[in-house]
């Protein structure tokens, strides 16, 4: 092979079945009698953007068997090398090799080439061709996407795929470029290309700074050979899902007030795949260290954001409004009453409409002064409310109507989100807690912000003593929503980096094809998320409903800590989990052979760590599956973890729960 540096297939096969079409002209790739009709491709090699990075095509000419290279140009049209190869016609079987440069970054000086039973048939640079640099992502053998002339089989004895050992793989954000070769002295820039080529027996060297963008691995590590991402230090070495503030363009607007558009980024920054802020930004946080919030700034509400008092730290609720009931105000106090008196005024009770007009005192801690009468118009605002029979209806949704006389407020229930048993039920009550949201009129303390979608504007208001340099802005691309999506992934081991500002940490969604196994998870701190850990599917369903086989197997977390997650209150502007459940900072739905020791979880708003052992809901909590594998079966082990403010947000939800 002429490069141990590129990857290659090699497949050995009997072509002489193939029933080829002559072809009148070599020149001529395309048309009735062309090339492209009359040959057949034998191997395609696809690329990130590119559907034909290479591809061998094999037909006749002047009934002599042979092979040409097309390829897809940067213009886009598809073309054919110059130098057609004759390939051996003696009705045997033989080996062929197709090679191309394994990762994009070359500048050119990689390039393809074509063997034929050991014997060099072709070989050009990527600039002799003017071919694309680019990643391959996917090859196919005997991918008939041309060849409609063609008949006959084609007879494959063996495949097999080479690709080089890549041992150590380098970053720095600060010395390194994507175009670098990786090694301790030209390291990448980025860890998102750093996760793309990895490969089995790859470890990751990241060197202390702040990474942006999630981990999307293109492979998996083996028994014996991982791939392993390691942090120089955990407390300087952090991947973000982040935008710093200072990427984009700001200008003053009123008094301390700034706006900026957040539809572009100024150049620079690292930014690798897409990054967008088409909405509210889900977390927007002063940092002064790597990764960590030091200072959550909040959507512009109203009343403004208050942190519970000491030692009254789990009373989220301390500082919202409350209502005096739902279709109307009562005629009893429901505050005053015991045992089934307590509902008292369940005939107001609403699903749509909420009356505050200032009934009932103050509970006597500092509630905050305010109600519907007095409120400014709420028409497109955002409520945030907690009630119900128990205080598990939490709900967010679209005010539809706001009458200021009457003190009444209705919803837009067809895009409510709801976190509760029971969506259809009547949860405005009296002593119903609430906030609104997403008015530029409640934009009016430091460390407020609002976004006006129509016009792609934030404004935030900024402390004169910081700088955009510290703040950290959470988007909304979808690529960048977890920072490393485990489905499908084996092998991999994590350690010594702080994971922060994404929506999801790690996730694995119960898979169609291979299940999850042998993660590792070592010394890593997240903060601020929804989920810190999710293992499990929409539906619950992460075992296989006939023989129990898990997707999920073979974990390993020892001395992580998960910090800050499960908050749908504080991003009220996102849809959060589903009706009747509350996010958890760690989910592991149907994993087997689980080992979760020596970690800390704390800060959390629905639960600490919840686990699953049987279906739920659809048919019972017992339920037995009908044909268990053994292998199904697995010990799981949580022990000497550190469990602290879990449940703080009113809802269904406890530390942890094992069902």
């Amino acid at each position: 092979m002429p490069s141990s540096t590129r990857a290659a297939l090699s497949a050995t096969m009997d072509l002489s079945q193939l029933n080829l079409p002559n072809v009148p002209s070599e020149d001529r790739f395309s048309g009735t009698d062309g090339v492209s009709k009359n040959g057949f491709e034998l191997v395609n090699m696809k690329g990130e953007s590119n559907g034909r990075v290479a591809s061998l095509v094999v037909y006749r000419h002047d009934s002599t068997l042979k092979g040409m290279l097309t390829y897809t140009s940067e213009s886009g049209e598809v073309r054919s090398s110059e130098n057609a190869f004759s390939l051996q016609d003696d009705g045997s079987t033989h080996e062929y090799v197709i090679g191309y440069t394994l990762t994009k970054g070359t500048g050119g000086e990689g390039g393809v080439f074509v063997c034929e039973d050991g014997n060099l048939l072709f070989e050009k640079t990527l600039q002799e061709l003017m071919l694309t640099d680019t990643d391959v992502t996917n090859v196919r053998v005997g991918y008939v996407t041309w060849g409609a002339n063609v008949q006959g089989q084609l007879s494959l004895d063996r495949i097999s795929m080479y690709v080089p050992s890549l041992p150590d793989v380098y970053v720095n954000a600060q010395t390194g470029a994507d175009t670098n070769e990786g090694t301790q002295d030209s390291p990448l820039a980025s860890i998102v290309r750093a996760a793309e080529i990895a490969r089995q027996g790859t470890t990751v060297h990241i060197a202390k700074r702040v990474y942006r963008g999630a981990l999307k691995l293109k492979g998996n590590g083996e028994p014996g050979k991982p791939i392993r991402f390691v942090g120089e230090e955990t407390r300087d070495t952090a991947i973000v899902g982040s935008i710093r503030a200072d990427a984009l363009e700001w200008t003053s607007d009123q008094a301390s007030i700034f706006k900026a558009d957040v539809t572009k980024l100024k150049d620079g920054g690292n930014y690798v795949g897409t990054w967008s802020l088409s909405r509210a930004p889900r977390w927007l946080c002063e940092t002064k260290t790597a990764g960590v919030c030091s200072k959550k700034y909040h959507v512009a509400r109203s009343p403004n954001f208050r942190l519970p008092d000491p030692p009254d730290e789990y009373k989220y609720l301390q500082h919202w409004y409350v209502a005096d009931g739902g279709s109307r105000v009562p005629s009893c106090d429901p505050s005053a009453e015991e045992g089934p008196d307590r509902f008292c005024d369940e005939n107001t009770w609403s699903f749509n409409t909420m009356t505050d007009v200032d009934t009932f005192p103050e509970s006597g801690d500092p509630q905050p002064k305010g109600n519907l009468k007095t409120l400014p118009d709420l028409v497109g605002a955002i409520i945030i409310a907690s009630s119900g029979r128990n205080g598990f209806w939490n709900m967010q949704a679209e005010v539809k109507t706001h009458d200021k006389e009457a003190g009444k407020i209705t919803i837009n229930t067809q895009e409510a989100n709801f976190y509760c048993r029971d969506p259809t039920f009547p949860g405005f009550r009296a002593f119903a807690h609430y906030y609104v949201a997403n008015k530029m009129a409640f934009l009016d303390s430091p460390g407020e912000y609002y976004s006006d979608e129509s016009t792609g504007l934030l404004y935030v208001w900024k402390p004169d003593d910081v700088e955009w340099s510290d703040i950290e802005i959470v988007g909304d691309a979808s690529d960048q929503k977890i920072a490393l999506d485990l489905t499908d992934k084996s092998f991999v081991e994590l350690s010594g980096l702080t994971f922060s500002f994404f929506e999801e940490m790690l996730k694995e969604t119960y898979p169609t094809s291979r299940s999850s196994e042998h993660i590792n998870v070592n010394n890593c701190p997240f903060h601020s998320a929804v989920n810190g850990v999710w293992l499990g599917n929409k539906n619950e369903r992460g075992r296989d409903p006939v023989n129990g086989e898990a997707s999920v197997r073979d974990l390993y977390f020892s001395g992580n800590r998960f910090h800050h997650s499960s908050f749908p209150y504080e991003y009220p502007l996102y849809k959060v989990g589903k009706p009747s459940h509350t996010p958890a900072a760690v989910t592991f739905h149907f994993a087997t052979n689980i080992t979760f020791v020596h970690n800390t979880i704390e800060v959390v708003g629905g639960y600490a760590l919840q686990c699953r052992y049987g279906q739920h809901g659809e048919t019972s909590d017992a339920f037995k599956y009908p044909e268990i594998h053994p292998s199904a079966h697995g010990d799981n082990l949580i022990a000497w973890n550190t469990f602290n403010r879990a449940a703080e947000m009113k809802s269904d939800a406890g530390t942890v729960a094992v069902r």
